[in-house]
């Protein structure tokens, strides 16, 4: 008899709408601004032994495939501090470009499912809704998070 063990689809993508400061005339930059954000992550899992869901244990029969995901705002603020200009002075060919910063995404949206033959039961989805209060708990360290780029310019 085991917890479930979830397999995850996590697709990263997001597009920033930043603004750079640049408050002592050099590289160096503070970065503010939204992101467009789309990191998700879906999950299932069909588990083939008893498994514990909520404070309960099921066959597999009656769990049958779980199945559900994990959303975060579509909008998130971000505060950034970076080095280098993407805008290269006349005097440059190549530039670098380095980032540090956190993107709030807020509390994830949790939801999950499961079509068993216990499925429509109201203990057994009771056992679900604390199975999914499980996974925000776990996707709740997500609220926050860290992002890091670079890159490089080039102007002809």
């Amino acid at each position: 008899m085991r917890d479930v063990e979830y397999d995850f689809d996590v697709k990263l993508a997001s597009v920033p709408l930043l603004v750079d400061l640049h408050p002592f005339k050099n590289e160096f930059r503070i970065s503010g601004g939204v992101i467009y954000n789309r990191n998700m992550a879906d999950l299932d899992s069909t588990p083939n032994e008893n498994t514990k869901i909520g404070d309960n244990y099921y066959t597999p029969e009656e769990i049958g495939t779980l199945s559900g995901s994990v959303r975060f705002n579509n909008w998130a603020p971000y505060i950034g501090l970076g080095y280098g200009n993407a805008v290269l002075n006349a005097g440059k060919t190549w530039g670098f470009v380095f980032d540090i910063g956190i993107m709030w995404q807020g509390s994830p949206s949790v939801s999950l499912a499961a079509n068993g033959i216990k499925s429509g039961d109201p203990a057994f989805q009771q056992d679900l809704a604390m199975q999914n209060s499980d996974i925000q708990g776990d996707a709740n360290v997500f609220r926050i998070y860290p992002v890091l780029s670079f890159g490089i310019s080039y102007q002809f």
